[in-house]
């Protein structure tokens, strides 16, 4: 995938606050989970220009028959991601990096959706829900991340 790099199983992404997919494009993201967010159209990211690369520290995953979904946070301070592999080819299918994605603490995947809860806003947490076929169009609800 393009805009993701994988050097002896660890990875780095070359852009916040965008989807990267597997066909290599990229969709830009504006906004937080207080106000709302906004997915720009997707773009090629051989047109991209770079924030810098930063690194990605897996911590939480789930699978269930075709996907493995894996979150957690990143070398710039506040920021988060999710990321679905498909199983069969161990290839991402996309990766979600947001600047205002905080300290994942749990990921579940249940038939297309992935259920992501934050503790952004502590003791309130954010979930992101985050269809597996179309992540642009994810939602945030606050939660109460001590009860989940």
């Amino acid at each position: 995938m393009k805009g993701l790099k994988i050097i002896e199983n660890e990875l780095s992404c070359l852009i916040e606050n965008a989807i990267l997919y597997e066909d290599g494009t990229y969709a830009r993201i504006n906004g937080n989970s207080r106000k709302g967010f906004i997915v720009e159209s997707r773009k090629n990211i051989n047109n991209i220009e770079a924030d810098n690369w930063s690194e990605l520290y897996p911590s939480l995953e789930d699978y269930n028959e075709e996907y493995k979904v894996i979150a957690g946070e990143t070398s710039w301070g506040g920021a988060g991601f999710v990321a679905l592999k498909r199983i069969k080819t161990d290839l991402f299918k996309w990766v979600l990096h947001l600047s205002t994605m905080n300290n994942p603490i749990k990921i579940n995947i249940e038939n297309n959706t992935i259920r992501l809860t934050t503790d952004l806003n502590y003791p309130e947490g954010v979930d992101f829900i985050i269809p597996t076929e179309n992540p642009e169009k994810f939602i945030t609800k606050k939660t109460t991340a001590n009860k989940i």
